[in-house]
């Protein structure tokens, strides 16, 4: 059977910030249908390289290339970015919803921007979205995000990440300042997703349960590249590479794999973590 192009492709990337270089000879290449974590430490360049994606930030260097096409460089016009943005969607790490605007606005806005729909039409998918994410739509819909708990604002910015029927899901610590059962339930609802859309998840979490949950593959920046694209089980067994070591064997990684193995036991934990096979 011949290999799936990959759906994100990156060649010798280079981010150059003031002379200092963020990323340097980076290489990285996304299967589709795949839930992948960025780690790393602090100031890896991991936040930049989805905005880089994202068409947010430009690079210094080097190409990207989204479904085989090549989605970086000044030759890119308005329109063809706007054809790009539509397949991708991203969840903010505090959700950066609109203040101003209601959920079901907050929801609208991508179909606004990016679609000719009818608001009427526009209206019911944005109140479909946001039923997708758990939430009953004519309870929240005419809310603001000030009136929401936490967990809640994480699944309406869900809900709009998804409103254009976006490829590649993008995430930015999905469970930041959740307690540890709002974490496990949008680790839930993000792997339910993910294989009923068809979705490729690109995140950035430490969350360790989160990763020995849902997450296929982890990819580990450091030393501006990079260093190691693996499944999480390879991942976790590294020696060689000080950080990576450290980060899954520390105290809290070695209960979080415990975790993992009780999971499996659990009705729920089928879900959560059926591909830690």
């Amino acid at each position: 059977m011949a290999q799936a192009e990959p759906i994100v492709r990156i060649e010798n990337l280079g981010t150059n910030f003031a002379g200092r270089w963020i990323h340097r000879h980076l290489d990285l290449a996304i299967e589709p249908n795949r839930i992948v974590s960025l780690i790393g430490a602090s100031g890896c360049g991991k936040t930049t390289l989805l905005r880089e994606i994202l068409l947010l930030q430009p690079i210094s260097e080097g190409k990207i290339y989204l479904m085989g096409d090549c989605i970086s460089g000044v030759n890119i016009s308005e329109n063809q970015r706007r054809q790009f943005a539509c397949h991708m969607g991203m969840m903010f790490q505090q959700g950066a919803l609109f203040s101003a605007m209601t959920v079901l606005e907050n929801v609208m806005f991508p179909l606004m921007e990016y679609t000719d729909f009818d608001r009427a039409t526009i209206r019911e998918i944005a109140r479909l979205k946001i039923a997708m994410t758990g939430l009953v739509a004519g309870d929240v819909a005419d809310l603001y995000p000030s009136a929401l708990s936490g967990g809640m604002r994480k699944r309406v910015a869900l809900a709009r990440a998804l409103a254009l029927d976006p490829k590649i899901l993008m995430l930015d610590e999905p469970s930041a300042g959740l307690d540890p059962k709002g974490a496990y339930e949008l680790d839930v609802l993000i792997k339910t997703l993910q294989e009923s859309l068809g979705l490729t998840v690109i995140m950035i979490t430490h969350d360790l349960d989160t990763i020995w949950g849902i997450v296929d593959e982890v990819v580990y920046l450091d030393e501006k590249k990079v260093v190691l694209h693996a499944s999480v089980n390879v991942a976790a067994k590294q020696k060689k590479i000080a950080g990576l070591a450290s980060f899954f064997n520390s105290p809290r990684g070695r209960a979080a794999s415990y975790y993992r193995e009780i999971l499996k036991q659990s009705e729920v934990g089928v879900v959560y973590a059926s591909n830690r096979q």
